[in-house]
């Protein structure tokens, strides 16, 4: 597809000293797919391998050569070592951490918003056509009269369409705005995740060999997650509350708070002391790293596998949930509970 992208002076020199086509075309592709990682970002931003492979096998060449002409640079960390601890010097390596769904970060340092407009073949919005969740998100948007918009964001988490609320309800004339996906979907049903990232924490921390007495006891019980925090802290009432309290656990800065604001914090700590140091050690760089783990970890289940192996010709996905039609729900209900015995699902009309 052609694309009319801004190509700064700085990007443009490059090209003049590059007399390789296709190595010209290869920097064109990786500095524009980057570009669309970056979005409104400032700073570093987040750049999967995974999504730069699909732009070029050999991104890493132009991305050394985006480095060494001074367009972009990378998020390092220092390897310390007996050997070089004393060094004035220390050795600096790229911070990344698949284990823990830490990807590559760059940041541009250049501006990207000035230079010529030139016309290229290139389609990164359209990067993940080979996958069926796309192709089944598209076909499903456009049977409720969406004109589709389909994005993941920095790290492909979250997959963002129109029915997520982040990018506009609409029909496809753009000009009938629709406050939620509930009003667009009447009559269609959700297959929901029952305390989905709770019991996500808990696998997560059975894969890794760590075991809170307390946190196991919830799930092999079969407890719900949040009625055993309004039993457990004062302030917690309602299961919404807990909900709110489980996100500022996992999500925020809150191990500082102080006063009244902190109690439930603090609460949430003494129950799961051995989690709380885990999330701490996450927190340490970014206290954003333990919820980005946690959201690749149910984008994997709910994009790359359930979306993916839907065994519908309709099928949406909104966070850890599947819209999908009244006449599909008790199919799809059944195979989400194969492939995961261990979550617990349910249907809802909307």
């Amino acid at each position: 597809m052609i694309k009319e992208i801004i190509i700064p002076k700085e990007v443009d020199f490059i090209c003049t000293e590059l007399k390789d086509k296709r190595v010209k075309s290869r920097l064109m592709k990786v500095y524009n797919a980057l570009v669309y990682k970056k979005g409104v970002t400032k700073g570093y931003f987040d750049v999967p391998s995974n999504y730069l492979k699909k732009v070029s096998s050999r991104y890493s060449k132009a991305i050394d050569t985006l480095i060494e002409y001074g367009v972009i640079d990378y998020k390092k960390t220092v390897e310390f070592s007996f050997e070089t601890i004393f060094d004035d010097k220390k050795k600096e390596k790229k911070k990344y951490n698949a284990d823990r769904g830490q990807c590559m970060k760059y940041k541009f340092l250049i501006d990207t918003t000035t230079g010529t407009n030139i016309e290229v073949d290139i389609d990164v919005d359209d990067i993940y056509k080979g996958n069926r969740w796309y192709n089944l998100t598209k076909k499903s948007l456009i049977e409720l009269g969406l004109k589709p918009r389909i994005g993941r964001d920095n790290f492909s988490r979250r997959l963002h369409t129109n029915v997520t609320g982040t990018l506009g309800l609409k029909t496809d004339d753009d000009t009938t705005d629709i406050n939620s996906y509930k009003d667009y979907c009447k009559g269609y049903y959700t297959i929901d995740g029952v305390t989905s990232q709770p019991r996500l924490v808990w696998l997560w921390l059975e894969e890794m060999g760590v075991y809170d007495e307390k946190f196991y006891n919830i799930f092999e019980n079969d407890v719900d997650f949040y009625e055993y925090l309004m039993d457990n802290i004062y302030n917690i009432t309602t299961r919404d509350m807990g909900k709110m309290l489980f996100l500022e656990w996992i999500n925020g800065k809150g191990y500082s708070k102080e006063g009244k604001d902190g109690d439930d914090i603090r609460m949430m700590n003494k129950l799961f002391p051995i989690i709380t140091t885990i999330i701490k050690s996450y927190k340490k760089d970014d206290y954003k790293d333990f919820c980005k783990m946690l959201q690749h970890r149910e984008s994997k289940i709910w994009i790359d596998d359930l979306l993916e192996n839907c065994p519908t010709d309709f099928g949406l996905t909104v966070h850890d949930s599947l819209i999908v039609k009244e006449e599909d729900g008790d199919k799809v209900l059944e195979y989400c509970k194969t492939k995961y015995p261990r979550l617990k699902f349910k249907k809802e009309m909307i």
